[in-house]
């Protein structure tokens, strides 16, 4: 937990103007943003055919999108609960959990840099915090990956958008076959659109995910497994 932390203190989001190699969140971001020309019509950003699954704890994703979203509606009247009471309509699921709740997802608005015991609230980036709390707290909100979790009801949550979906994106995932299980994959994707990066991998290791994301019967629809990083796929194969 505490090097997940320390990653989220040391990323780059949301304030600074440096843009890294591959970064993927601002090309999203920009997408999911273009043609909203104020206000208004960024407060209807969750009207956006899209959703999030992570097997991630870190809470990079949904810092970035709140935080930049913001930061153009922040001068026009509107606040934080304004934005959340419609960000929360689009789906970010931590399939094993995350580290801690945002401020703004149990009504914090405006805390500052720290965290609320009784809340499991944790800001972006903060990592002084007593080790007992760590163990306790923030611990219980993650699973590791071979812990039993079919019963929770994230997993059921997640299926419910691979059923709805119809164009289906896997994102620097490794295909390992316990998380594929989980979600029932690949019987989900049956009659999708999938696309998947497998950056530098080679010709037999992209059939070998084919093979497990059941390519031969999956679709008749024009479907790959690209030699790409996050960012090139979005770019390819977002829109």
């Amino acid at each position: 937990i505490i090097e997940i932390l320390l990653s989220e203190r040391n990323s780059i989001i949301p304030h600074k103007n440096k843009i890294k190699s591959g970064d993927w969140y601002t090309y999203l971001f920009q997408k999911m943003v273009e043609g909203l020309n104020d206000s208004s019509e960024i407060m209807h950003i969750n009207k956006n055919r899209i959703s999030f699954i992570t097997f991630n704890y870190d809470r990079s994703l949904e810092h970035y999108l709140f935080e930049n979203i913001y930061g153009l509606i922040k001068n026009t009247g509107k606040s934080r609960k304004d934005l959340y009471d419609i960000f929360k309509d689009i789906p970010i699921i931590h399939v094993y959990g995350k580290i801690g709740y945002l401020p703004w997802e149990k009504g914090f608005y405006d805390i500052k840099e720290g965290f609320k015991r009784a809340h499991s609230v944790l800001s972006y980036g903060y990592n002084n915090i007593p080790e007992v709390y760590v163990s306790t707290q923030l611990k219980n909100m993650i699973e590791l990956m071979y812990d039993e979790r079919k019963e929770k009801p994230e997993i059921e949550a997640a299926k419910k958008l691979i059923i709805s979906a119809d164009r289906i994106l896997f994102l620097g995932f490794g295909y390992d076959g316990i998380n594929l299980k989980i979600l029932d994959l690949p019987d989900l994707l049956i009659n999708k659109q999938v696309f998947g990066t497998a950056y530098k991998s080679t010709n037999n290791e992209i059939i070998h995910i084919k093979n497990l994301l059941g390519f031969k019967g999956l679709t008749k629809r024009r479907s790959d497994i690209c030699d790409f990083d996050c960012l090139m796929l979005l770019r390819e194969h977002l829109v």
